[in-house]
């Protein structure tokens, strides 16, 4: 039975287990060689050329990690439906979130803690929020931002009252 707390031991047993079992989907040829140097240089994070990879038929999401919000109250439910193991982040462990984290620091790449706006342009501000906006997330399948709000947008119906 699943305790719904995060046991570091038990998921590296998981993904050496997984390891061993899964089988080589795709060779690195070239062509896909150059395409994860171009995203390597376009500052994308592993985990998001990972994500290309998903897109492209290569891997699969196996566990998810959430905070302890009431939103996640169905998550036996969500573990079961998905075929994902489930936990839940430590309480003040904000590095088991990491996709939160990931946002923080890459904003923090161009706004350093304790930095202020004074001296930055609103260009510059917009800037940097079209690259972050820009920018595959993998917590919305290697998507962008930019990308799910369009798909939410397109799909939105109006509803008469």
């Amino acid at each position: 039975m699943r305790s719904g707390k995060y046991n570091p031991e038990l998921a590296q047993r998981k993904y050496k287990t997984h390891l061993k079992q899964r089988k080589r989907r795709c060779s690195l040829t070239e062509q896909v060689k150059q395409q994860i140097r171009e995203l390597i240089q376009k500052d994308y994070s592993p985990k998001q050329v990972v994500g290309w990879c998903r897109i492209n038929g290569i891997t699969m999401v196996h566990t998810i990690t959430t905070d302890n919000g009431k939103e996640f109250a169905l998550h036996e439910q969500i573990a079961e439906a998905l075929g994902v193991e489930y936990y839940f982040a430590h309480p003040y462990h904000s590095w088991e979130r990491g996709s939160n984290e990931n946002l923080n620091g890459l904003v923090r790449q161009n706004f350093p803690k304790g930095s202020s706006f004074e001296n930055k342009s609103d260009e510059f501000v917009q800037s940097v929020v079209n690259i972050l906006n820009n920018r595959p997330r993998e917590r919305h399948n290697f998507a962008t931002p930019i990308e799910v709000m369009n798909k939410l947008i397109n799909n939105y119906e109006l509803v008469a009252f």
